[in-house]
Order: C-alpha cells, then sequence, then structure tokens
C-alpha cells in the first residue's frame, strides 16, 4: 500500500502577469500596515481616522424595508392608474412625474385629464363653522365659549 504525500500532489501554477493591473497601486502606502504603524510610531497620531464630529439621528421614524418597498409599489400602481396619453408624455417612466407635474406648461393637459384641480372658492359657511368648532348642537359648544 502506498501513502500519498501531500507534495507528491502539487503542480506547478504558470499565470501571466503581463497584463496591466485593474487595482490602482497609489493607495499601496495608505494601506499597507508597516507604513501605516511607521507614521503613527513617528507622530503618535492615525492619519486614516476620521475627525468630523459624530451625528446622532433618531431613526424610528423610517419605515421598514417591506413598508417601503410596499409604498413604492402603491405609487407605481397609482401611477399606472394615470391615462396612457399622460405616461407616454413622461416616457411611461414614475420617475419623471414630479418634473411633469412642476412644469407650468403642462398645467392645460393636467387639467384636461382631471389630476390638477383648480382651486375653488370656500363657502363662506364651511369657514364660519370651522372658526366657531364647527357643527355642534344645543347642549354642546365649543371650547372657550361658556355663554
Amino acid at each position: 500500500m502506498h501513502i500519498t504525500l501531500h507534495h507528491e500532489l502539487s503542480r506547478p501554477v504558470n499565470h501571466d502577469f503581463s497584463e496591466p493591473q485593474i487595482t490602482d497601486q497609489s493607495y499601496t502606502n495608505a494601506c499597507d500596515i508597516n507604513v501605516i504603524m511607521a507614521q503613527y510610531a513617528k507622530t503618535g497620531m492615525l492619519g486614516h481616522i476620521s475627525v468630523k464630529t459624530p451625528t446622532y439621528q433618531d431613526n424610528t421614524i423610517i419605515p421598514t424595508l417591506m413598508d417601503s418597498f410596499n409604498i413604492v409599489n402603491e405609487a407605481y400602481d397609482q401611477f399606472l392608474q394615470l391615462p396612457p396619453t399622460i405616461r407616454k408624455l413622461m416616457d411611461n417612466n414614475p420617475a419623471n412625474l414630479e418634473i411633469f407635474i412642476n412644469n407650468p406648461e403642462n398645467a392645460d393637459i393636467l387639467k384636461k385629464h382631471g389630476i390638477l384641480v383648480e382651486k375653488t372658492q370656500v363657502n363662506n359657511s364651511i369657514v364660519d363653522k370651522l372658526s366657531t368648532g364647527g357643527t355642534h348642537d344645543e347642549n354642546t359648544r365649543p371650547i372657550g365659549q361658556d355663554t
């Protein structure tokens, strides 16, 4: 019985390194731990550490990834509900919608299709009701009116 040793299985590897390198060699010293430690020994400072002031943010209001996907999908579905003639003007790309709507030259087209609605005069009686606390019966009064 013959036991095969590791060096008996190895074979020489031939690779052609004559092609130009695709890595940027100008960062060689910035990545070399020996150069970094020599600089630290000389100056006592590590130069690659950011000197920016850290900031803390409340990211609890950011939706989850699934919620974000749902928001995007809902917006896309709403875009698809636009008339085909309007979508064609935006190259069927929802990303162009905001630019298209904000262009004053497109106001007539948007009004024609009911996408852009002109502001109407608010009925004064509605404004009066809202300013006095809304509708109420005889037994209830808006806050602050004790008559």
